[in-house]
């Protein structure tokens, strides 16, 4: 898995989440519109209960808000990737899925680090 996954809290604020994603090496406009877009694809899915039914009864299973991501220069030449997400009620699973996706569209571009609190 190229992608490194840091929980910086019990997730005790669920289901509001800061992300920060390290990417070893800047990116292209071309590679930060790719991200922009799998984030916001991400959202929407989500925002339209695609995760299926909320972990607790009656909730929605629907994410609410979500920051455009805000790239940011790191040490050593990395590249900070940060978000805000209100999860609504949607199903903690959904941070596998991001997981995943990022996993996928990493190939070639090195180990990314996703610390989430």
């Amino acid at each position: 898995m190229a992608v490194e996954v840091e929980f910086k809290s019990e997730l005790n604020d669920w289901p509001d989440m800061h992300f920060a994603l390290t990417i070893p090496s800047n990116l292209s406009e071309e590679g930060r519109a790719g991200l922009t877009d799998l984030l916001r694809s991400w959202y929407v899915v989500g925002f339209h209960g695609g995760f299926g039914p909320a972990d607790y009864p009656n909730g929605s299973g629907r994410f609410h808000f979500m920051t455009d991501p805000c790239f940011e220069d790191g040490a050593d030449d990395d590249l900070i990737v940060t978000w805000r997400l209100d999860a609504g009620g949607a199903p903690q699973r959904v941070l596998d899925a991001l997981v995943h996706m990022l996993d996928d569209w990493s190939a070639n571009r090195g180990v990314l680090r996703l610390a989430m609190e």
